[in-house]
């Protein structure tokens, strides 16, 4: 994906401090850091969730896949591709990362703020964001939100 400048553009969330946000174990054994908004896996996804919430604008025609990490995400990220995508057969030479991306760890990856708007509708996401983290324009936009969690 294209950045906006050349390169990429340096996004002003890591001159918040996102190292400092306190951080607890978690139930799947990775430290998880507290922000307002929610509890992270990563202090980098802390980063990135600040980041998106801030450049990202969601159409009408997107598709977010929400999911909590270790849920199943791959077999859902793989059953909405197939969904929306009858008759090819691109999960067959393609991981289901590669089609559909993860915003926090390849969309807007290390604090770069890609151009999206070249990508063709729908555009599939997946996130392991909380959603009151998500833009305002998801809500606005009427995009449809999958969210799934584990009881």
């Amino acid at each position: 994906m294209r950045t906006q400048e050349e390169g990429r553009k340096e996004a002003p969330a890591r001159e918040r401090g996102g190292e400092t946000f306190p951080s607890a174990p978690s139930l799947i054994g990775l430290p998880c850091s507290r922000h307002p908004d929610g509890w992270y896996t990563f202090t980098n996804g802390v980063m990135s969730s600040m980041v998106i919430k801030e450049h990202l604008t969601a159409r009408a025609t997107d598709i977010f896949l929400t999911t909590f990490p270790k849920s199943s995400t791959t077999w859902l990220k793989a059953l909405l591709y197939s969904t929306l995508h009858r008759g090819t057969d691109e999960l067959v030479a393609h991981s289901p990362h590669q089609l559909v991306p993860f915003l926090e760890s390849q969309v807007f990856a290390n604090d770069r703020i890609p151009d999206l708007s070249s990508l063709p509708s729908p555009r599939l996401f997946m996130t392991h964001i909380p959603s009151q983290s998500l833009p305002d324009s998801v809500a606005a936009s009427g995009c449809k939100n999958i969210y799934h969690r584990v009881l």
